[in-house]
């Protein structure tokens, strides 16, 4: 299998410059078989993110800050999303004529990302998810 348990052997090779006298074609995931390993950049030696929420159900009393919590994991370290409504969120104010001023941060430190509503109102209530993408594919988890 060409992923990310692979990724430290196939690492190795090319910092030590390690030729291959038979070079081995992936057998799977599907999305790399029968390629040529050596062809292939180290992030494609990837697994599927693994994601949880801290909580699947949220409360805060109007005007109070609220923090959604998602914890990621993969090799390669997956590129985290936060959508609402279809929409991408991140450290921004939207302003509209119906929802003013609303102010979103978002915050990553290793495995953990976090979704800040400041001064959260009725209007941001609803349904939050959090993505995870690599190489390997994709997972979310949904919070509301």
């Amino acid at each position: 299998d060409c992923n990310c348990e692979l990724r430290p052997m196939r690492d190795w090779m090319i910092r030590k410059n390690v030729p291959a006298t038979v070079v081995p074609d992936c057998a799977s995931p599907p999305r790399l078989m029968s390629q040529s390993w050596d062809r292939l950049d180290l992030e494609e030696f990837a697994c599927l993110p693994e994601i949880s929420g801290s909580s699947n159900n949220f409360r805060g009393l109007e005007g109070d800050e609220v923090t959604l919590v998602c914890r990621v994991n993969g090799v390669p370290a997956p590129r985290v999303r936060w959508v609402r409504a279809g929409r991408l969120l991140g450290n921004t104010t939207i302003t509209s004529s119906y929802n003013s001023g609303r102010s979103f941060m978002l915050r990553s430190e290793g495995q953990m990302s976090n979704l800040t509503i400041k001064s959260a109102d009725i209007q941001d209530s609803g349904v939050y998810t959090c993505n995870a993408e690599n190489k390997a594919g994709k997972a979310e988890v949904v919070l509301s």
